[in-house]
């Protein structure tokens, strides 16, 4: 189940590039991630944007709950990326959405 591979705390960049070449895609354009949410697991899951369209947007979940996600979309340069918060302030898990703005 290559599923349990790619989702899993330790990530497999391989499995999900292998995936990829599978179904013919060279890059990713959106992107949700939910996985582990410690700073170290985000700053390895945003290694991904090696393989993202220029204009691509990655989602990260649970910025509500979880100080892994806010303190890297905290940290990003928004002279390079936008950064936008969804359900911050709410009874929400929340979302923080990147996306690239120079190519």
């Amino acid at each position: 189940d290559w599923s349990s591979d790619v989702c899993s705390s330790d990530l497999n960049y391989e499995a999900l590039y292998k995936l990829m070449e599978w179904y013919g895609k060279e890059q990713i354009d959106f992107m949700f991630v939910d996985g582990w949410h410690s700073v170290n697991q985000v700053l390895k899951e945003w290694k991904y944007w090696e393989k993202m369209i220029p204009t691509g947007v990655m989602a990260f979940h649970d910025t509500n709950y979880h100080p892994g996600p806010v303190a890297v979309l905290d940290a990003i340069d928004t002279d390079m990326f936008s950064v936008e918060y969804f359900g911050r302030g709410e009874a929400d898990w929340g979302v923080g959405v990147v996306q690239r703005l120079k190519i």
